[in-house]
């Protein structure tokens, strides 16, 4: 019999090796044994050969030695499938017990509790003096307690609790002898019940046993609840954060748990937070990031105790697992399926024993609540910033709160705390600033020993647009689309109307060369600018339905000019000339859709994409889901006008509002959730995308362009409500500097132009051609950096790797990793773009003289914000050890001191897990053995027939 020894090497969900003995042998599996069949084969032969040389000279020798060579195979073949021999094969497959340590990483564990706090005490003893009496009793407590739980483990839990009582008699030998005697009586009564069969005296004994281990346990609680009151913490302890604790006595764990000679146990270590993280570091300090806590930067990572228990859950079946050790302050504050409880009690056998860290109160703190600050105000305004200041233990105590912008102070203002617990609110007037996005930051001044920093400053943002815009709207004759639009425009002060009416008279409040008052035919003259400068003096046009004499080849290429350097466009589909007209000229280059003409139906209506959802321009409702009802609502029924059959988004473009039928049309919420800024179009043709209202850049400015005049809809019943909201978001949105920057073959973007602390923000690059097709297969990156201006914020730029949509062909996409509030930057790198851009400058150096050629390469560059305003994570630290005690019920397990931690490796089942496998292969029952015996007998029938035998 051979013995092989493996170790199966680990995959990627196992730590333990499992270890795996095979033996193989060869076995008789019939009535006969290997012996008694080789003494029958001996026999056999001896008696067939003795029978031949009977007849020996009848046969002659040659025949004689043939026939018997022919009868000894037939006998050993024979006898070979009546011993029916078979190769065993077993393979033993042994699995090391397994123990998962998960230690909190979120950002509330950076926070430094006082030193006087229970908790903090339990944890400071735990570390100084692991031997203490007071730790003794505490693992006392814990095999009590799973003695109570587990029948066939009490006599042994009883018996390890009595000895360690035992230990610390001394300390009070009245206490100690009263939990011993009980103890003694609990482990009496578990044995006997182990030895009885007799269901009436089970009965009894299991009665007897549960009195005994309530006694003991109310001796044990009033013998630690003594020593508990003897222990003192040392003057002049060491402040840490909860993190270093963890750090510290899981650090003291491994490390007796490698010197033990019981080696039949292996630890899988992760950290978790909103994820979880496998620990491949050797220390705990730098999984847990200790030192970026103590160094005071933010941490906005919630704690996700579901997605800890969950990640449990997904590990591979085949791990012996015994046990899972928490250690956590217990505040679940992140969205989750389950909750926590929920998915502990699905673990299916595998105890969690938590560990609570931190203080059950609120400790002393000072943080930014709340800040409100507009997102969008005029040149000229001097905007309100709103703030709630929040104390924590803090009566009577005054902080100093400073505004600044790019490291310069802008103003401070002191506040007074007026009790333990209080809110103070405080404000300021920011200065009016040029047009664009500016990044403030809120500081609030620390107090002595406050527990946490990582609340104290708040970053956000302002954007800035004009104060007065200049607007051009034009068209043939006076659609409802026009009429309200003009109105709209007109009424409001802040804009400065331009327009232009062909029909039935013209009416024009442009300042050109040609006299509008003179009455003369719309075809003749020149109606709009046929220069730069004259289209330069507006911020945004809107044209509707202009037929080809107005916008004449002169008044097109001029357009195009103003709009590749930064002007905006938005165009209203018409029945005669728009966009038809202009299909074959250039001109028709710089609207977002296709020159294919698409089926039209009067089932479709506008519907808001899952991109559009995100977009300011169309939000009439801040929820999704009610935006998403409005839009049905104020545009359900028949179509009412026309919708041109030039509607299909080129895939540059993007789809803010789609035409869909209105059967089709639902609210996904899950979807809208999952999409997170970007337009997945699963399952769709990104070739063919009907838009209502599409949108792309071209060069330095944007072009928007709607398939159908009928955004008056909005009005009907509600008046200017939505119909201003849908319009006033549009215009402002083509005015500011938006998320996306770059030109029409390199756009980038990023989904949101805020964040909140701990979400993930997520980049997107578009590349295209200079016909407008989209790249594909391209190496694109961006380069991450930090754009606050602050010079000690400590971030380090990045370089990531994009991923090519599957959906959309040119679109790649990266999510990046939770950010520390402040101010963002990235920019679109990689191969591919570096030669896009050689490309395009050659070609117009082809075009261009040289002495005009412009020789800098354009970035692509976009800018978001991280900001901590309302952090939940820090705003709430307080440990909640009655959710990590509910935690451990469900799943079977305890929530334990941290003194008490190593003892759970005595309190559980580390015995392997072993499985065996046989594999019995037959030897004898294969069709060949019987061909050699009727050819070996065939044969001596011949051989004895020629010799006249037979």
């Amino acid at each position: 019999m051979n013995a092989i020894v493996v170790l199966a090497q680990a995959n990627t969900h196992t730590i333990a090796k499992p270890e795996i003995v095979i033996r193989e042998s060869l076995q008789a599996s019939g009535t006969l044994s290997f012996g008694f069949s080789i003494a029958l084969t001996v026999i056999l032969i001896v008696f067939a050969i003795a029978w031949l040389f009977r007849q020996r000279e009848l046969l002659g020798t040659p025949s004689t030695l043939l026939l018997a060579l022919l009868r000894t195979v037939v006998i050993v073949v024979a006898v070979w499938m009546v011993a029916q021999p078979t190769w065993n094969r077993t393979e033993t497959t042994s699995q090391k017990a397994e123990v998962v340590v998960l230690a909190d990483a979120s950002g509330s564990m950076d926070t430094i509790d006082p030193v006087g706090t229970a908790l903090n005490a339990q944890w400071q003893n735990a570390i100084a003096d692991p031997d203490s009496p007071l730790a003794i009793i505490e693992r006392a407590q814990l095999n009590l307690n799973m003695a109570q739980r587990s029948e066939a483990m009490s006599p042994g839990l009883l018996d390890r609790a009595a000895q360690q009582v035992a230990k610390i008699r001394d300390r009070d030998p009245g206490l100690a002898d009263a939990c011993l005697a009980s103890l003694k009586e609990a482990t009496t009564a578990s044995k006997e019940l182990q030895d009885n069969v007799e269901r009436a005296e089970r009965l009894a004994l299991l009665a007897l046993r549960s009195d005994a281990i309530e006694s003991a346990k109310i001796d044990v609680e009033t013998f630690r609840a003594n020593l508990q009151s003897l222990v003192s913490i040392p003057q002049g302890t060491l402040r840490q954060s909860r993190k270093q604790h963890v750090a510290d006595l899981l650090s003291r764990f491994e490390t007796q748990v490698k010197q033990s000679t019981n080696a039949s146990v292996s630890l899988r270590r992760a950290v978790f937070s909103e994820d979880v993280v496998p620990l491949e570091s050797d220390s705990w300090e730098a999984g847990l990031d200790v030192a970026a806590g103590s160094s005071g930067s933010a941490n906005g990572n919630r704690t996700n105790v579901s997605s800890a228990l969950s990640f449990v859950q997904s590990l591979n079946p085949s791990a012996n697992l015994a046990a899972v050790l928490m250690l956590s302050e217990g505040q679940h504050n992140a969205e989750s399926q389950q909750s926590p409880v929920e998915v502990a009690a699905g673990l299916m056998g595998t105890p969690v024993f938590t560990v609570a860290i931190g203080s059950r109160r609120r400790t002393r703190d000072v943080a930014i609540h709340r800040v409100n600050a507009p997102s969008m105000v005029y040149q000229e305004d001097r905007p309100i910033v709103e703030a709630v200041i929040s104390g924590y233990e803090c009566d009577n105590d005054e902080v100093v709160v400073t505004l600044s912008q790019d490291d310069q102070v802008i103003a401070t203002k002191s506040v007074q705390f007026p009790s333990k617990i209080s809110d103070v609110a405080v404000e300021f007037r920011l200065p009016r600033s040029r047009p664009g996005r500016k990044q403030y930051r809120l500081n609030v001044e620390a107090v002595e020993d406050e527990s946490s920093l990582q609340n104290n400053s708040s970053v956000f943002s302002v954007e800035t647009i004009k104060s007065k815009l200049f607007l051009l709207i034009a068209d043939r004759q006076p659609r409802w689309e026009y009429r309200y639009l003009e109105q709209l425009f007109r009424r409001d002060s802040r804009v400065e109307l331009d327009k232009l009416l062909l029909m039935p008279k013209v009416k024009s409040t442009l300042s050109l060369d040609t006299d509008s008052d003179s009455g003369q035919d719309a075809n003749v003259g020149q109606w709009l600018p046929s220069t730069v400068d004259g289209w330069s003096k507006f911020d945004v046009v809107i044209l509707g339905d202009l037929p080809p004499d107005v916008l004449t080849p002169k008044v097109c290429q001029a357009m195009d000019t103003w709009i590749r350097s930064g002007g905006n466009l938005i165009t209203i589909a018409g029945r005669q000339f728009m966009p038809a007209a202009y299909r074959s000229q250039p001109w028709f280059d710089l609207l977002p859709i296709t020159s294919m003409q698409m089926p039209v139906s009067n089932e479709i209506r506008p519907t808001p994409t899952l991109e559009g959802s995100m977009h300011p321009s169309i939000r009439l409702d801040n929820s999704a889901e009610e935006n998403f009802v409005l839009w049905r609502r104020w545009m359900s029924g028949p179509m009412p006008g026309f919708v041109s059959p030039f509607h299909a988004a080129k895939p540059t473009a993007s789809v803010l509002a789609s035409l869909s039928a209105e059967r089709e049309s639902s609210f996904d919420q899950q979807g809208f959730d999952q999409q997170q800024g970007f337009d997945q179009q699963s399952g769709s043709d990104r070739s063919f995308r009907p838009a209502w209202l599409s949108v792309h850049r071209v060069g330095s400015g944007r072009v928007a362009y709607l398939s159908s005049p009928i955004s008056y809809r909005l009005r009907v019943r509600a008046g200017d409500q939505y119909h201003h909201r849908f319009w006033g978001q549009l215009v402002r949105w083509m005015t500011t500097s938006d998320l996306a920057s770059g030109d029409s073959m390199v756009e980038i973007k990023s989904d949101r132009s805020t964040y909140d602390a701990g979400q993930r923000p997520g980049v997107r690059v578009r590349l295209a051609d200079a016909s407008g097709r989209p790249i594909r297969g391209g190496d694109v990156q961006v380069q991450l950096s930090s754009n606050s201006g602050l010079a000690n914020d400590g971030f380090q730029p990045q370089t990531l790797q994009l991923i090519e949509s599957e959906q959309a062909p040119g679109d790649y996409q990266v999510t990046l990793d939770r950010l520390p509030a402040g101010v963002y930057q990235v920019r679109a790198i990689g191969p591919t773009i570096q030669t896009l851009r050689q490309t395009s400058a050659a070609a117009d150096s082809e075009t261009t003289n040289a002495e005009t050629t412009n020789t800098e390469t354009p970035e692509s560059i976009a800018t978001f914000s991280v900001e901590s305003v309302g952090d939940l994570e820090h705003l709430m630290t307080e440990a909640d050890p009655v959710l990590l005690r509910q935690i451990s019920e469900a799943s079977g397990g305890l929530s334990i001191s941290p003194a008490a931690l190593e003892e759970v490796l005595h309190v559980v089942s580390l015995d392997p897990h072993v499985t065996e496998t046989q594999q019995v292969t037959p030897l004898w029952n294969r069709w060949s053995n019987l061909w050699i015996i009727l050819g070996c007998l065939t044969t001596d029938w011949w051989i004895r027939r020629r010799k006249g035998l037979v």
